[in-house]
C-alpha cells in the first residue's frame, strides 16, 4: 500500500472501511479524504465531495421509499 494511505500505527483506509463495515461509495469518501494532503490535494476532497453527494443521493432515495 503506499505510505499515502498509511496512518499512525500502520493503519490504511481499508482497516476503517472493513471495520465500519462501508460500501463502495462511502469507502472512497475515507479513501480521498485521508490522501489528500499526501497525494492529489484539492482534486482529492473534490472526488470525496462527489462520493458523499452519491452517498446523499442513495440515502434520500431510501427515505422516499415508504417502508425502507
Amino acid at each position: 500500500m503506499p505510505e499515502y494511505y498509511e496512518g499512525a500505527n500502520g493503519m490504511q483506509p481499508f482497516d476503517v472501511i472493513d471495520a465500519f463495515g462501508l460500501d463502495f461509495y462511502e469507502g472512497n469518501v475515507i479513501k480521498y479524504i485521508v490522501r489528500w494532503r499526501k497525494k492529489g490535494g484539492i482534486a482529492d476532497l473534490r472526488k470525496a465531495r462527489s462520493y458523499i453527494d452519491q452517498v446523499i443521493k442513495r440515502a434520500e432515495a431510501e427515505e422516499a421509499v415508504p417502508g425502507a
